[in-house]
């Protein structure tokens, strides 16, 4: 009589280790909530002073228009829904964060000189290696860069929803020609040309296997250090200017898919939660998706099943770069190359 004694009693203890599992579940998933909410809470609000100051800054210059008004207001929009409606907003984050974030970037004065953040660039260079790295973070806030990456590594999104969000708002702000970032002081400066070179020329030699595999099918594109003797050969002729700013166009388009798209998506990746219907799988949750309810809502339900499942992709596979020192080293690799060659061909 004693074995049944016992498992009798072990089944009450595992139902309760069960439940005590899942309450301290349910707390950390509360705390991460609220810990998010007031991550995004900061960021809107220091982003909303930011633009408020940029804001009285054109008006004491005489040179307030109407565009930084409704960036402000879309702004001060985006920090007031969080801090009045915080329980609708983390439960409607997915998709009310891009909603709030993104059309703050579809201005023009988002990707143009001369206007907000980008005066950074009406001052000269500075020397030395302290300076270079203040250049960095001053290119970086011109041209947006910089804020697209914080918000998208602070407040992380699902996958999915990261790589649209950030797609838009890296189209919107693209440094081409026409922003005129590379026209500007800084950017113009003999010494930051030369600097522009110099990195060129360690992204031509990272990118040189990738290149000599592309080389079977089509020839190799000219040396990059056609920028670097134009730069640093004296000639003032148009051909010099058009290689700089060519040269300078495609170090911005680099940072830019960097920074802005490529980064946010990894940092989403490696954070998504998937819920716990994405993690049963299979039948059950294919079941749940078609089953039950209006037949109107099954391809939503559908639609956001297979979304959940590809969030749960993108998580495994960065995830499991982390014990592989080779693999994740040779992704990076790739991806370098990948970026670069497609800025080199939009500022071509």
């Amino acid at each position: 009589m004693d074995p049944p004694r016992a498992s009798g009693l072990q089944v009450p203890s595992s139902q309760g280790e069960r439940g005590a599992a899942a309450e301290t579940a349910a707390a950390a998933a509360d705390a991460a909530a609220r810990r998010c909410l007031r991550i995004d809470q900061a960021l809107a609000v220091a982003v909303a002073l930011a633009q408020a100051f940029d804001v009285a800054a054109a008006r004491q210059r005489e040179a307030l228009d109407s565009e930084a008004l409704c960036v402000l207001a879309l702004l001060t929009l985006a920090a007031l829904v969080p801090a009045c409606a915080p329980r609708y907003y983390s439960r409607h984050r997915p998709w009310l964060l891009p909603l709030l974030r993104v059309p703050a970037y579809i201005f023009p004065s988002a990707s143009r000189a001369g206007a907000g953040a980008a005066l950074l660039l009406e001052r000269p260079p500075r020397p030395g290696w302290r300076g270079a790295a203040v250049d960095v973070l001053r290119v970086a806030a011109a041209t947006r860069a910089g804020l697209i990456a914080l918000q998208g590594c602070c407040g992380a999104l699902p996958p999915l929803v990261a790589a649209g969000a950030h797609a838009v708002v890296v189209a919107a702000t693209w440094p081409g020609r026409r922003s005129g970032y590379c026209r500007a002081p800084l950017l113009t400066d003999p010494l930051t040309a030369g600097r522009l070179a110099r990195l060129a020329s360690a992204l031509d030699a990272l990118n040189l296997p990738m290149l000599s595999v592309h080389s079977i099918a089509e020839p190799l594109p000219p040396p990059r250090g056609a920028h670097q003797s134009a730069a640093g050969g004296g000639g003032g002729g148009a051909g010099a200017i058009s290689s700089d700013e060519s040269l300078c166009l495609s170090i911005l388009g680099f940072a830019h898919l960097g920074l802005g798209l490529l980064l946010p998506v990894l940092v989403a990746a490696l954070h998504c939660r998937p819920r716990p219907d994405a993690t049963r799988g299979g039948a059950g949750a294919g079941a749940g998706a078609a089953g039950g309810g209006p037949k109107r809502w099954r391809p939503l339900r559908a639609a956001a099943l297979r979304a959940r499942q590809w969030d749960r992709a993108a998580s495994d596979l960065c995830a499991s770069w982390g014990d592989h020192s080779l693999a994740r080293a040779a992704m990076v690799w790739v991806l370098t190359g990948w970026m670069w060659e497609v800025s080199t061909a939009l500022a071509g």
